[in-house]
């Protein structure tokens, strides 16, 4: 280990005596200067925040990955071009030694560049987070703090009961004497067996019942029940002052900080000197709330008055992410909808009065962890009020989220993803400069950087391709392709889903088991298997000739 050490260390300082590291270096640091100032998403706080974490990121992965493989190859190809190898011959250090030597010091390097950027992403975040002039609405400081600066988990609805539908389906087109009919039509339009005319014909029905589960038309609804929901925020205090006091309608004005708006939600709980009431109002610099008369005349409310310093109490939230679309209905009409979350045991509803739907994009709905019974279960209800629309929600386009962690923790998992893949990359890098020359391996190494950047795409692509292809698309190209990206799936790991900065910037949890098997997979074995034949083929590789 310490023959390891001494040259990861001198493969550190020789790098970064390269001009090739500060002018990556340079870029990085023009880059993440730039970006706050240039990117400003949608429009709202949130969108700015969201797309300076999701650039940076990809602006930092990207330069580092370039540079961890230019040097990477560059240090052994350069040896062995320059004859400095020699030295290191004659040296009691074995060939493996030196290539694992150098393997750490490209990823001391790179772990290096990738901690500076990610405390000058950290602080620009944490910057941005506190621009209050760029917060449009109080819902926008509401979503950085809790759908940006924290960490979820999603829970899927429970699946639909489809067998039991489909069977009522089946019964019924038996009991009217139209099943077999429908079979041979499906043998002759299709060409099937009448046992392949007979599964088609039960799958499409089962379609069917599925797109009916999904579906709601005007002044219908759809129920969705969730479980497995445990909550651990715990309630946020803070300090606010009185404004305006209603006794005679049990009305207070508070004025309070965004560390305690930015969590309130509209009808929700809030509690004020320990005192339980309802928010009716919220805005940037404060929130109104209602309280029973009999608390008003309570100790903790009666002695209020304007100017005099309370205390705010606001419980953990859930969210719940939707997205509606129209089914059928006159163009241009705005729809319209409401929402119930229940508690299956209390029977606490929190209501969602009936208000305008975005239609095709993912909206949030938050509301009181109290909606929550103590075995993890929820109820989510939709009311579509459009006149004259049906709209459909998928059961794969509604999920409850609800905090589980911290921001910061996976600000680290992000950056610890980060770090393996250019602890890959740098395997990749000196196992191509220990068998070939520096342009060849520069070549090779750029080309399946490009792959491994580019497989989600090449995969929705190729599938595409072999699912849809007419009698005129070259398929048997599809097909060669489709096993040639098997084999790269195996031998690269997806570096747009390892970075993971999907999961922080939609401030969803890095689960500790999805890190393990990345490291798993990228590290134990497909940069394990590099270096091994890097230090194998470094071994055999000869490196001079004895001439006589």
């Amino acid at each position: 280990m310490r023959s390891i050490w001494a040259v990861a260390s001198q493969t550190l300082s020789q790098c970064l005596r390269t001009k090739v590291a500060a002018v990556f270096a340079m870029l990085l640091g023009i880059s993440l200067a730039a970006l706050p100032i240039v990117m400003t998403g949608d429009g709202t706080l949130a969108g700015r925040v969201r797309t300076f974490l999701d650039y940076s990121f990809s602006a930092t992965s990207l330069l580092l990955s370039l540079v961890v493989l230019s040097l990477a190859i560059g240090v052994v190809s350069g040896d062995v071009r320059d004859k400095h190898v020699f030295v290191l011959c004659v040296k009691p250090l074995g060939r493996w030694q030196y290539i694992l030597g150098r393997w750490l010091g490209i990823v001391l390097l790179g772990g290096l560049l990738l901690g500076g950027s990610s405390v000058w992403i950290y602080g620009l975040a944490q910057y941005l987070r506190g621009r209050e002039d760029l917060a449009i609405r109080p819902e926008d400081r509401r979503a950085v703090e809790s759908e940006i600066f924290t960490a979820r988990r999603q829970v899927a609805p429970k699946p639909p009961d489809v067998d039991q539908a489909l069977a009522a389906r089946i019964r019924k087109k038996k009991a009217d004497n139209t099943w077999d009919e429908t079979v041979e039509a499906y043998v002759t339009n299709y060409g099937l067996t009448r046992t392949q005319a007979t599964e088609r014909l039960v799958e499409d029905l089962r379609k069917s019942v599925l797109s009916t589960a999904q579906s709601a038309g005007p002044g219908r609804s759809l129920v969705w029940g969730f479980e497995g929901i445990h909550v651990v925020g715990q309630p946020v205090k803070g300090r606010g002052t009185a404004h305006r006091v209603g006794r005679a309608t049990g009305a207070i004005e508070v004025r309070a900080g965004p560390d305690v708006t930015s969590r309130l939600i509209i009808f929700g709980p809030v509690w004020v000197n320990g005192v339980a009431g309802r928010v009716v109002g919220v805005w940037k610099g404060g929130f109104r709330s209602i309280f029973h008369l009999e608390d008003m005349k309570g100790q903790a409310l009666a002695s209020v008055s304007p100017d005099e310093a309370v205390e705010v109490t606001v419980e953990p939230t859930v969210q719940v992410s939707y997205k509606v679309s129209a089914t059928d209905g006159p163009g241009g009409v705005a729809l319209r909808s409401a929402w119930k979350i229940e508690n299956p045991t209390t029977g606490f509803v929190y209501d969602v009065p009936p208000r305008a739907t975005p239609l095709g994009q993912r909206a949030t709905i938050v509301a009181p962890a109290r909606a929550v019974d103590d075995h993890g279960n929820l109820r989510v209800r939709y009311l579509n009020y459009s006149p004259k629309t049906s709209t459909t929600v998928l059961f794969d386009d509604v999920a409850v989220l609800y905090e589980v962690g911290n921001f910061e923790a996976n600000f680290l998992k992000t950056v610890a993803l980060t770090l393996m893949g250019l602890m890959f990359l740098a395997a990749l890098g000196i196992f191509a400069g220990s068998a070939l020359s520096f342009p060849v391996g520069c070549m090779l190494c750029f080309v399946l950087l490009w792959i491994a950047a580019a497989l989600r795409f090449l995969t929705e692509a190729i599938s595409s391709g072999l699912t849809y292809g007419g009698p005129d698309e070259p398929v048997a190209l599809y097909r060669v392709s489709d096993v040639m990206l098997r084999l790269a799936k195996v031998a690269l790991p997806d570096l747009a889903s390892t970075l993971g900065t999907t999961f922080l910037v939609e401030g969803l949890e890095i689960p500790w088991a999805y890190l393990g098997q990345t490291a798993g997979l990228t590290l134990v074995l497909r940069a394990a298997v590099l270096l091994a034949l890097g230090c194998w083929i470094f071994h055999r590789r000869e490196l001079a000739r004895v001439q006589v």
